[in-house]
């Protein structure tokens, strides 16, 4: 794939996004929270008084910083005012991407590439969440030889089959079960926001599967839904009372492309 590459002889200025999202040094941390969950933006440049590149702020950056402050009571979750006791239920999605322990491949596949999260929680028969596959481990677990075909797939969300031949010849497993990962990080719908994120930075996760208390799965977070979680939590708080005008904020120092 590298070599393919190499031979378009295209360089980094022909494929960049122009004029990116930047916000200045001199920003809070809210309002770098704000853009990002607003934006869905995974990484932020951040300029200093001219224009220039001084450094990046990512969205990990933010949910480590807020969790970490949160847990000690400190002044950062003050200044970012974030709402970390927001319980999980209030940033997961419900509509979770998932396929049971018997699921064929090309179903896994299709599930995968539903969302933009490029993940499906399996489930057993009770609806209790047993594993994770990954658009990465199902390209581990394809031959070389469909590996070009499953990545398009990936890539562009397209119908992804074996063209009838048996799967067992092309990839190292037939059902979910076999191609999944047990490595599924769980939190359930009641914990803290702050607990939540916690436990997903703890661990290198990129999503949660969220349960009831009885274990059964009821939706998924990822990282960038619980930095949206954080900020739509303590906006909700902020909001005035009916029939009492809001108070004027000073705008983010946020640059927004078009």
């Amino acid at each position: 794939m590298l070599e393919r590459l190499g031979a378009l002889g295209r360089t980094a200025g022909a494929i960049m996004t122009p004029d990116p999202v930047t916000i200045r040094e001199t920003a809070t941390l809210r309002e770098a929270a704000e853009v990002m969950a607003r934006r869905r933006l995974k990484r932020l440049p951040v300029v200093d008084a001219v224009g220039g590149l001084a450094g990046m702020v990512s969205r990990v950056d933010l949910l480590r910083t807020a969790a970490a402050g949160l847990a000690r009571n400190d002044p950062v979750p003050r200044e970012m005012t974030l709402a970390g006791d927001a319980p999980l239920s209030s940033a997961m999605r419900r509509d979770a991407p998932t396929v049971r322990t018997d699921t064929p491949l090309p179903e896994v596949f299709q599930a995968v590439i539903a969302t933009r999260l490029n993940r499906a929680i399996v489930v057993d028969e009770s609806g209790r969440p047993v594993g994770l596959v990954t658009d990465a481990e199902l390209l581990e677990r394809v031959t070389p030889a469909l590996r070009e075909s499953a990545l398009r797939s990936l890539v562009r969300r397209l119908p992804f089959g074996l063209g009838g031949q048996d799967p067992a010849a092309h990839a190292r497993g037939r059902t979910a079960a076999e191609v999944m990962s047990a490595d599924v990080a769980i939190a359930r719908e009641d914990v803290r926001l702050a607990e939540a994120i916690a436990a997903m930075l703890r661990g290198g996760h990129k999503v949660l599967a969220v349960t009831s208390a009885d274990g059964r799965l009821v939706g998924i977070v990822d990282r960038a839904d619980l930095l949206h979680g954080l900020v739509a939590a303590v906006s909700a708080r902020a909001a005035p009372p009916r029939g009492r005008p809001p108070t004027a904020r000073r705008p983010a120092s946020a640059t927004l492309s078009p």
